[in-house]
């Protein structure tokens, strides 16, 4: 099978999806979080737009929770007006059964695991290239897209306008091909059917529309 693929056979379907499960569930098991491309995207750029939200997160995922405790209850007072004691006292009357027990603090994902992440997604491309003996650098977009386009730089517009709309979609939709349609389908989470239908349904019907109009 690798002799086969190394002359650059595609993989058969069952070969892609255990690699492609092996993925999701890797990834929760080593990071306890759900494999998402677009979540781990918005992270690393946050994290280089503003270097100290990752030192800001990993002391807060180390806080004592008696210590988060007491920093809240002081936000809490000087929002409100009234006094630390005060409140401590109106807590320490109220019944425990009207409260549930709070979630335990779990730190982010590290900004350098979804580096790797992506350096592993350029490189894993890079390989499935070179094994395919397709690897190589080109500029223009190929006949039939030059034909819809045209060519030369404005040839790029239909690309920037294209990846604008997905970003934006994604994050309207909470989820990319991979949040939604990888790991969310899996677990039959509403949200990510429903997304995964309209976004796969949408990308099937506009390829179609294409072929017809390059055949027309």
């Amino acid at each position: 099978m690798l002799i086969a693929l190394a002359d650059g056979a595609f993989w058969p379907w069952w070969l892609g999806g255990l690699a492609l499960a092996s993925v999701a569930i890797g990834f929760l098991l080593l990071l306890r979080r759900q494999f998402g491309v677009s979540s781990g995207y918005t992270r690393l750029v946050s994290v280089l737009e503003n270097p100290e939200e990752e030192k800001a997160s990993k002391a807060f995922a180390s806080m004592d929770m008696g210590d988060l405790e007491a920093l809240l209850l002081a936000a809490t007072a000087e929002a409100s007006g009234r006094s630390v004691d005060e409140l401590q006292a109106q807590d320490d009357a109220s019944d425990p059964g009207m409260f549930v027990e709070a979630p335990r603090v779990v730190e982010r994902v590290s900004a350098s695991a979804y580096a790797m992440l992506f350096g592993g997604i350029l490189i894993g491309a890079a390989i499935a290239a070179v094994t395919h003996g397709e690897f190589a650098i080109h500029t223009g977009m190929g006949a039939d897209y030059e034909a819809l386009f045209g060519d030369g730089w404005v040839s790029y517009l239909p690309l920037i306008i294209g990846g604008i709309c997905v970003g934006a979609g994604t994050r309207m939709g909470g989820g990319c091909t991979s949040g939604h349609g990888l790991s969310g389908c899996s677990r039959f989470q509403v949200p990510s059917l429903v997304n995964t239908t309209l976004f796969f349904g949408t990308g099937v019907v506009v390829s179609l529309l294409l072929d017809w109009m390059v055949g027309a």
